[in-house]
């Protein structure tokens, strides 16, 4: 439990908190954006359903909160897997293996870089007409 309730004070109250407070510093009409995930779509490994509902409950989360401070705009962004440091950490030296079989499920037929997410959130923060949305860049892995 202790873990559990870590990552919800990181992950879900975090936002919280960044919200309230970051919200007071931008324009009226500016853009407030948060990153979901694929594990909401597609849980990863049994024993991932906290990590599973934290991630599902940012869609929720900004549809609420857009209606809250409208017309500030929040919406979500959804990536897949991203090559990253974290997975250094997290898998070490297996990371080839996971992204390699990752690769070859996908229909993208790759792993994202950050760069291939990147372009979503400069899409919303330039887009003011769009809010309480959530946008998938997965490469199309919640389809499998």
């Amino acid at each position: 439990m202790e873990f559990v309730r870590g990552f919800v004070d990181n992950k879900l109250i975090g936002a919280v908190m960044l919200a309230k407070h970051a919200v007071r510093g931008l324009k009226k009409g500016g853009s407030m954006i948060f990153t979901s995930g694929i594990n909401k779509d597609r849980p990863p490994v049994p024993g991932g359903s906290v990590v599973s509902a934290i991630a599902g409950s940012f869609s929720y989360f900004a549809r609420a909160l857009a209606q809250e401070l409208a017309p500030t705009r929040v919406n979500i962004v959804s990536p897949g897997w991203v090559d990253t440091p974290v997975w250094d950490e997290l898998v070490g030296e297996a990371k080839s293996g996971y992204f390699a079989a990752m690769a070859g499920r996908v229909p993208a037929g790759k792993v994202a870089a950050p760069a291939d997410v990147a372009p979503a959130y400069l899409y919303l923060m330039g887009n003011d007409f769009m809010t309480g949305e959530t946008i998938h860049i997965d490469g199309g892995q919640r389809l499998v």
